[in-house]
């Protein structure tokens, strides 16, 4: 039998928990199309182009068609403002094209150090990061 203790990993992000309390809440979303309304409904409130779309808790693999918006869809829903959707386990997250710009990005860079640039098919930014 085997005496040595389980070793478990655990950590917490608390600065981000509270600055999440703020941002879009997505963890009710089931589908792409929903996201991308919860999206369009907060992009741009009152008219207003300031700021970012920020949004949190998005968990593409429980929806009914199990995938990431794409950059092209969050251009649409958030035309006028750089967007960026946190996964629930605050681990990746997807962009639309002026977030990605503004984060220092362009579409021929390579992946950062301790990071993915998802790209599809033919070698071009998804959006996922």
């Amino acid at each position: 039998m085997n005496r040595t203790p389980a070793r478990l990993e655990a950590h917490a992000h608390l600065p981000l928990h509270g600055q999440s309390l703020s941002m879009l809440r997505l963890d009710t979303v089931q589908t792409v199309e929903e996201c991308l309304d919860r999206v369009r409904a907060s992009a741009a409130p009152s008219g207003s182009v300031e700021g970012w779309t920020l949004g949190i808790q998005i968990r593409p693999e429980g929806w009914s068609d199990p995938r990431w918006p794409t950059m092209a869809e969050l251009d649409a829903a958030s035309p006028h403002r750089p967007c960026c959707l946190m996964s629930f386990d605050h681990h990746s997250v997807v962009v639309n094209s002026a977030a990605f710009a503004a984060a220092g990005f362009s579409p021929s860079d390579a992946d950062p150090p301790g990071g993915v640039i998802v790209r599809d098919r033919a070698g071009a930014p998804t959006g996922v990061l």
